[in-house]
């Protein structure tokens, strides 16, 4: 079990990491503010294409940017 918390503490920081991942790249470039952010693959689930965004992280994700004064999506 504790893996398992483990697996899931790690996997939820990713969101917040990839959001200031991109907030810092920004930053760094000295993007005018705020600065555009494309998301893409926002549905991809595997092999097959589809435009299902349930369970998507991606829609984490867009949320941990959107929140980021210095983006705007």
């Amino acid at each position: 079990m504790e893996i398992s918390k483990a697996s899931r503490h790690v996997n939820e920081q990713q969101l917040s990491e990839t959001a200031d991942k991109i907030a810092h790249m920004a930053e760094k470039k000295n993007l005018k503010k705020p600065c555009k952010v494309a998301l893409l693959g926002l549905a991809f689930k595997g092999v097959f294409a589809t435009n299902d965004l349930r369970g998507s992280m991606s829609l984490k994700i867009y949320k941990q940017i959107e929140s980021r004064a210095i983006l705007a999506l």
